[in-house]
């Protein structure tokens, strides 16, 4: 199976809102490479991002909880999160955002089995 670097998922949320940015809808690898957070607002905002395990009744694995951005800032969180364990991705794991502000642009790039 090859695999493809691109583009995975982009979401502007309003404000105080739950958001899925990326769902694992088959098998294979998934790697997010880098994920932006880009707050248009000319104050500061809190952010949230984490990961949901499909059918995981346990709480959510936050990876920012309430994260404070500059006005008019980008963060650029860069990592080789893989969802799932041993390398393979768990279809159904959702990378979530949220913000306590609207205008802010969540993005994330990585490679994905096509």
């Amino acid at each position: 199976m090859s695999t493809a670097r691109r583009l995975l998922g982009a979401a502007t949320p309003d404000a105080d809102t739950d958001t899925e940015l990326l769902e694992v809808i088959g098998p294979g690898s998934l790697v997010i490479s880098s994920i932006f957070i880009c707050n248009r607002n000319t104050t500061d905002i809190k952010f949230q991002l984490w990961i949901v395990a499909h059918n995981d009744v346990a709480p959510p694995r936050f990876l920012y909880f309430n994260r404070l951005l500059g006005g008019l800032e980008t963060f650029k969180v860069t990592g080789g999160i893989t969802p799932g364990s041993a390398g393979t991705s768990a279809t159904g794991d959702t990378l979530n955002v949220r913000s306590d502000t609207a205008n802010v642009d969540f993005t994330v790039f990585g490679e994905a089995a096509i």
